[in-house]
């Protein structure tokens, strides 16, 4: 699908995008850029893994000095923080947890005007001894850049206060950051099965459901994918948001909006400058 800047209209925040009203979309990855005042977006019907690794993104590449790509799941009202990686690199390099601290930094601050944003790294227990070794060396390579100013580290967070406001960028290598997702979507899935079950078995139920429905209307919507769009693919030379499988025409319109405040913040600009400032200081402690 592309579309000229004729095609436009405005979102209720206020934001100039194109008219996504008329299509639905099944497994769609959606690039945005202004090659030739244009803005295209690339509707493609795999998964995130056999797109990212089969087709090696046509028209984009990956920043200088990155290793690979990053794949952030955004929770925007319920909790507002990043989740990265959630499933685009399941086998991870301790350096490639730091590269995932920066860009989400990056991304929180530009994106969802977060300062100086909390990184934190995922882990099993609060303490820096514990956990795998990718982990342990990941958290001590952290410290650096910390240090310097690149990131602000806040140290290891336990899977049960992911949702609880302790970090901005949540670092995790795909496999465990998919499993937190995955995980959360099932709870937060079967607390709303279990909460109206019980409010519609009885008659007092009923009169509680109703006085509160605009609550809980506001509630669910706070968890709604569909308002976020899709997830961010970050460290490659353009803005790219991957939408969900059985995204709809607003879920569409939402991610082309975020894929608009990627590109109008620079923040691919700011990836590369900031992956270039890692990659000397890493030059200089090795020296």
């Amino acid at each position: 699908m592309v579309g000229t800047n004729k095609n436009m209209v405005t979102d209720k925040d206020g934001y100039t995008v194109p008219d996504t009203s008329k299509y639905h979309a099944t497994g769609c990855t959606v690039h945005f850029g202004d090659w030739n005042d244009y803005y295209y977006c690339e509707l493609v019907a795999n998964s995130l893994a056999s797109y990212t690794h089969d087709h090696q993104f046509s028209r984009l590449t990956l920043i200088e000095s990155l290793d690979e790509i990053k794949s952030g799941e955004s929770w925007t009202k319920a909790g507002n923080f990043l989740l990265i990686d959630c499933g685009a690199n399941v086998d991870c390099q301790p350096k490639y947890l730091v590269q995932f601290g920066l860009m989400g930094s990056v991304y929180m601050k530009n994106v969802a005007g977060v300062e100086n944003p909390r990184v934190g790294l995922l882990n099993i227990g609060t303490e820096d001894s514990k956990s795998t070794q990718l982990q342990k060396d990941a958290y001590a390579l952290l410290q650096e850049p910390h240090n310097k100013g690149l990131i602000n580290f806040v140290g290891n967070v336990e899977a049960r206060d992911v949702m609880a406001d302790t970090a901005d960028v949540m670092v995790a290598d795909g496999f465990a950051g998919n499993l937190i997702l995955k995980n959360t979507e099932g709870v937060i899935s079967a607390l709303f099965k279990m909460l109206k079950g019980g409010l519609l078995g009885s008659t007092k139920g009923k009169v509680a459901a109703l006085l509160a429905k605009d609550t809980f209307k506001g509630l669910k919507k706070s968890f709604d994918s569909t308002e976020v769009g899709g997830v961010p693919l970050l460290g490659v030379e353009g803005a790219v948001i991957k939408a969900h499988g059985n995204s709809n025409a607003r879920a569409i319109f939402c991610a082309i909006r975020q894929a608009k405040k990627v590109v109008d913040s620079g923040v691919v600009d700011q990836i590369r400058e900031g992956v270039a400032a890692l990659a000397d200081a890493q030059e200089q402690t090795e020296n």
